[in-house]
């Protein structure tokens, strides 16, 4: 191959390695072999919205992505519609998020910042591979929020000031996005 037609075909070639990463981050649809998945398409919409509109809740999406766990997203309502949202891990260290989607997108959204942060600190704990191990993990670095002993309710600090994160960010993105006069979000 003549030295000036390789130097063009290595150079399209790294170019094409080179940005073929970007288009995926780029887009708004989580990849193919995103760690975060929905079969409800509600969800997925929200997933978008909040992936378009906070930075922070893409990079939670890439720090998903980037572990070992798997989050199945799944729309529903939680102990009997007492939370708006709730995890749960399955013994093959699948992560189960379950939110009621049928809220408005930024409720929705903050929500999912909330549980995916929970799903993170699960993922990170490769101890936690069921039930019994996730009450251990939340005894350890959470505090509970069931005024019973008998359910296990738990929550973290960390989880509240990302979810806090999100929604300012999210907010924020609404208010920019509004016509002159307009009053409050939309």
């Amino acid at each position: 191959m003549p030295y000036r037609l390789r130097q063009i075909w290595l150079s399209s070639a790294m170019a094409a390695i080179t940005l073929m990463p970007l288009s995926v981050v780029a887009s708004a649809e989580p990849p193919p072999t995103s760690h975060v998945r929905s079969s409800n398409s509600r969800i997925a919409e929200v997933l978008r919205y909040a992936k378009t509109r906070s930075v922070s809740f893409e990079d939670l999406i890439a720090t998903l992505d980037g572990l070992d766990t798997v989050v199945i997203v799944e729309d529903g309502v939680c102990r009997a519609g007492e939370f708006l949202s709730c995890v749960h891990v399955l013994p093959s260290r699948r992560v189960v998020v379950r939110v009621n989607a049928r809220q408005t997108n930024l409720l929705v959204a903050t929500q999912l910042a909330h549980e995916l942060y929970h799903a993170v600190e699960i993922a990170r704990e490769l101890d936690v591979i069921d039930e019994p191990s996730l009450h251990a993990l939340y005894e350890r670095i959470g505090y509970r929020t069931c005024a019973d002993e008998v359910h296990s309710c738990w929550d973290t600090s960390a989880a509240r000031a990302f979810e806090h994160l999100v929604w300012k960010q999210l907010y924020s993105s609404k208010a920019a996005k509004r016509q002159p006069g307009e009053v409050g979000p939309s």
